[in-house]
């Protein structure tokens, strides 16, 4: 479930994988990692894309390379509490109910704000959260 997919093969496996996995545990818990680490791959590559670079690339090889080593089983947060839903993030009343950005430094982002719905919060060795608009 931690896998970059390399062809339309890849995702045929994953889905036959996901399938074989449910009838046997009844969840697939890990496999949400799967489509988050391709997305973040696509975003990244698209990112250095745009600036000439590797920088975003090399660092989620890097990371990459650690979940796979260490079999890590990644949390996926994807929904925001999103508060009033006819407003845009920056302008709700409530900053926090949507992840947003407090600070910048040499480590990376420092992150505040709510996310909704991480049902294996407990099973998880970390947490990859996704924006959402």
């Amino acid at each position: 479930m931690l896998h970059i997919d390399e062809s339309a093969g890849d995702l045929l496996n994953k889905l036959e994988a996901i399938r074989v996995l449910c009838q046997e545990t009844g969840c697939a818990q890990r496999y949400l990692a799967h489509d988050a680490l391709n997305g973040i791959l696509q975003a990244v590559t698209k990112m250095d894309d745009a600036k000439g670079s590797t920088e975003h690339s090399a660092k989620f090889a890097a990371y990459l390379q650690k979940v796979q080593d260490d079999d890590l089983t990644l949390g996926i947060a994807m929904t925001d509490a999103k508060g009033d839903r006819s407003k845009r993030p920056n302008q709700q009343l409530n900053q926090d109910v949507y992840v947003h950005i407090v600070e910048r430094n040499a480590k990376g982002i420092v992150i505040t704000g709510t996310k909704a719905i991480v049902t294996g919060a407990p099973y998880v060795h970390e947490f990859l959260v996704m924006p959402s608009p």
